[in-house]
């Protein structure tokens, strides 16, 4: 199954089935429905500028989503994998330093986009102590 904010066909994935991942009981619906094995979380504001414009948005649909999805996965689907799409921006002023980028680089965000981004990586590490994977 296939889930995007508009719905409609994809030439990959057939029919896909609309969703917003900041309505948590449509979220949950949809993973008690379909009990995925993998989750591939793309649902994010993809424009800068955008996510600057509608800073609560971007919060809501980058932090909220993300925590719906994974909260709904540890209830209905807890042998599934998510698969949470970041961003290297979480890392801003990290970044400046010449050094080689990785996981144990410190995140230091400069914008919303990125804090946003920073927030969900952070909420769903500590989701897997509970049983997220």
């Amino acid at each position: 199954a296939a889930t995007s904010k508009d719905g409609g066909p994809h030439p990959a994935f057939g029919q896909v089935e609309e969703l917003d991942v900041t309505d948590t009981a449509a979220v949950h619906e949809a993973m008690a429905r379909h009990r995925p094995t993998h989750v591939i979380h793309l649902a994010a504001v993809a424009a800068l500028d955008a996510a600057q414009a509608n800073p609560r948005n971007t919060w809501r649909i980058h932090v909220d989503g993300a925590l719906n999805l994974a909260n709904a996965i540890l209830d209905t689907a807890p042998d599934c994998w998510l698969v949470h799409v970041g961003s290297g921006l979480v890392y801003g002023e990290s970044a400046k330093t010449g050094r080689p980028l990785d996981e144990s680089t410190l995140l230091a965000p400069i914008d919303d986009y990125a804090a946003t981004k920073a927030a969900a990586d952070l909420a769903l590490g500590a989701l897997s102590y509970r049983g997220l994977k």
